[in-house]
């Protein structure tokens, strides 16, 4: 199961996904302005990377209460720093 949230700008995204075979009904699509990064690398290998949280940030608990509450003992959980609820998601998988 897949987990995870774009923007209104996200359409895209979500129609590529489904031609890779995910499922849609596991992502919340907001009316916010999708998450992304941009990293810039510099010659010697030192990298920077800027982040605009959009909506990996915006979604609320509710969808995740509910997605996680399908788990079962065995099934992994991995997360990404730039979405919020860690904490929560950690709790509930670990229940």
């Amino acid at each position: 199961m897949h987990l995870g949230a774009v923007g209104r700008d996200g359409d895209w995204l979500l129609e590529w996904l489904e031609c890779l075979g995910v499922a849609r009904d596991a992502i919340v699509h907001l009316s916010c302005a999708s998450g992304h990064a941009i990293t810039t690398v510099a010659a010697d290998g030192d990298n920077a990377i800027t982040l605009f949280f959009g909506a990996n940030t915006a979604m609320s608990e509710a969808p995740l209460t509910q997605w996680l509450a399908l788990i079962s003992l065995g099934d992994w959980l991995v997360m990404q720093n730039e979405t919020t609820h860690q904490v929560h998601a950690a709790r509930l998988a670990r229940s």
